[in-house]
């Protein structure tokens, strides 16, 4: 019963392997063999005694014994074989099990088969998993995994660490590399524990208006040498409920090498709660202090999440000073000089007088109503355009603030014929790949006609963005600049350049005042009689000084320090030689066939989960008859 279940304690081997793979690693009865004394489980005598006996000479004994019941070479038709030893005696008994890395066998003494955190520590082994320490720099302290020993009694089991669940292929929807290294870097993520990990593929299940978005449940940070590190939610519900060690906190886990994808000794380097930071120094041998800060944890929704953000605080250093032009004399006498926007009650948006550039400020910060981040005076547009109300600030999408400013600088007002660059600051969702930003002008805000700048831009990267675009002010005395940020938007802005109808976008316009141009009038007609031309031509024509242009200083781009290559390669301490993963048995029962809804194609595990039965309405895979604009109806064929 503690192995396969087949009793009444719902806490054993299957159920914490299946509901930690979320099904898709499977514990199955093995071949109905007519030696069996119960269902899986042989006898066996061996002709050594347990007393005196190494445990190497007894386990080879059992292997000879079992082998020889059964008439075949171990494993067989086996994916795993399990030896539990009646006790053990003598000096050589100081353990409770052990097991072959990348192998069929583990082996318990005594009572220890029936605990399954043990069993599924051991078979952690089997899968090719290394041990977990703690803070404390020993090899067995991390209870925030299984392969730290948190489970030594019957009450149940937990799964593994963020660095574990990085090597299992039980996540791979869910799992993401990032690279600190990179000089300026920032990343602000929203995290999801493997207990809600079938929430994690279709998050945020609540507000989800357009395409299905996945959240992570565990990051790995390359350092480039191997021992990288690992962040995720250790969410304490579902499989991972009775964690010990943790609970609903940020981890950061690092590996001794191996990248994270191969056997290696892992450590817990820090646990974090709300509000709380993490420096990891000297990052990779940059140089470079990369810090982990939890902005959020929120486990009153579902999913529960918690939302970080890591940094390199990289500061670059000062270029070289460059050799100025000679300054010219202004065009205007009293230069209004930068401003910043007002809010304008009559027009309903942000706007400033007269001035070299325009700044809204923090008037447009946010958007919407959405959780910690209501945007003032919402929604700061001409046409009133809806502001989407779904999501997190600075978590989701959201114009934070737009500034208009003379593109050839200066101090000049903003003047009609000039070239004008907007610069909008948003914030874009995950790796921004899926947000979109349109630009748009009108000459006049009583009567807006919009006319697009450019083409529609994706944004750059995730987090805090800067986006700019470029254009010539148009003739009219207040005029205004409009920004769209819009969530998995494709083809061409409608008419009204409102948001496309997802519940993440935004719309703020931002209303500026321009200089007309000033024509000098003409010079009047002479009053005096002209004096006549001379009546003899010089004698000689003035020699010119020879004139050569200056010789500009050479500018030497900035040096930055070589990053130093790893003195030694990272060592892998295998107990035994590894042999590849074996592959998972497969049971055959009756099926049914079932559909999911979804614009991208999901795992088999979540549509047998989540799904619906299949019929005429869903003919086949790949169709959407049933599901709506955007969506497919994927199949799968599921156990009955």
């Amino acid at each position: 019963d503690e192995v396969f279940g087949t009793g009444v304690d719902v806490n054993n081997l299957k159920s914490g392997l299946e509901a930690c793979s979320w099904n898709q690693l499977n514990v199955v009865v093995g071949n109905n063999d007519p030696n069996e004394v119960a269902q899986g489980v042989i006898e066996v005598n061996i002709g050594i005694s347990l007393n005196g006996s190494t445990r190497s000479d007894v386990r080879n004994a059992v292997t000879t014994a079992v082998q020889t019941k059964l008439g075949y070479t171990l494993p067989g038709p086996f994916n795993y074989v399990l030896y539990s030893l009646e006790s053990c005696y003598g000096t050589d008994c100081g353990w409770a099990a052990y097991a072959y890395i990348n192998h069929w066998n583990s082996v318990y003494q005594n009572y220890y088969y029936k605990r399954p955190g043990v069993l599924i520590h051991e078979i952690g082994h089997n899968f090719g998993l290394a041990h977990s320490g703690g803070l404390d720099g020993a090899t067995y302290t991390d209870h925030t995994c299984s392969m730290g020993n948190p489970h030594y009694s019957d009450e149940g089991f937990q799964c593994y660490n963020p660095a574990k669940n990085f090597q299992l292929n039980w996540y791979n929807p869910a799992k993401i590399t990032e690279d600190p290294r990179v000089n300026g870097y920032t990343k602000t993520l929203t995290l999801v524990g493997i207990g809600e990990y079938d929430k994690a593929l279709n998050a945020p299940i609540a507000t989800a208006t357009s395409a299905n978005r996945i959240y992570p449940v565990t990051v790995r940070l390359e350092t480039g040498g191997g021992a990288d590190y690992f962040v995720g939610f250790n969410r304490a519900i579902g499989p991972n409920s009775l964690n010990v060690e943790g609970d609903n906190q940020v981890t950061i886990i690092q590996v001794d090498g191996g990248d994270g994808v191969g056997y290696s000794q892992s450590y817990l380097r820090g646990k974090l709660s709300q509000g709380q930071s993490h420096n990891l120094t000297n990052f990779g041998g940059t140089g470079k202090t990369v810090t982990i800060t939890v902005n959020t944890i929120n486990i009153a929704t579902s999913p529960g999440t918690a939302v970080v953000t890591i940094t390199d605080n990289f500061t670059p250093p000062p270029p070289p000073a460059p050799t100025q032009p000679p300054t010219q004399i202004p065009t205007n006498a009293f230069p209004s000089g930068p401003q910043t926007a007002t809010y304008d009650l009559a027009l309903k948006v942000p706007k400033c007088s007269f001035g070299s550039s325009c700044d809204s400020g923090t008037l447009l910060n946010g958007r919407g109503t959405i959780t910690s981040g209501v945007e003032p005076n919402q929604p700061n547009n001409l046409n009133s355009c809806g502001d989407g109300i779904s999501g997190t600030y600075h978590s989701d999408e959201s114009i934070d603030k737009i500034v208009v400013k003379r593109a050839s600088g200066g101090d000049n007002d903003l003047t009609e014929g000039e070239v004008v660059t907007i610069e909008a600051t948003v914030w874009c969702w995950s790796t921004g790949t899926e947000d979109f930003i349109d630009f748009y002008y009108a000459s006049n805000v009583a009567n807006p006609v919009w006319i697009q700048i450019g083409q529609r831009q994706t944004c750059p990267g995730g987090g805090s963005q800067v986006v700019t675009a470029t254009y010539t002010l148009p003739q009219g005395a207040i005029q205004a600049v409009r920004v769209n940020l819009m969530y998995g938007a494709s083809g061409v802005a409608s008419a009204a350049k409102c948001v496309s109808g997802s519940g993440y976008d935004d719309v703020d316009d931002l209303a500026i005042t321009v200089k007309p141009i000033v024509t000098a009038p003409p010079t009047p007609a002479p009053t005096n009689v002209p004096t006549k031309l001379p009546t003899k031509a010089p004698t000689n024509v003035p020699t010119k000084l020879p004139t050569k242009p200056p010789t500009k200083a050479p500018t030497k781009p900035p040096t930055f320090p070589p990053t130093k290559a790893p003195t030694k390669p990272p060592t892998f301490p295998p107990t035994r030689l590894p042999t590849p993963l074996p592959t998972l048995a497969t049971v055959s029962n009756s099926s049914v066939n079932k559909y999911l809804c979804a614009s991208s194609q999901p795992l088999v595990a979540t549509i047998c989960k989540s799904g619906s039965l299949a019929t005429s309405m869903c003919p086949s895979v790949n169709t959407n008859t049933v599901c709506g604009s955007g969506n497919k109806c994927w199949w799968a064929s599921c156990t009955a």
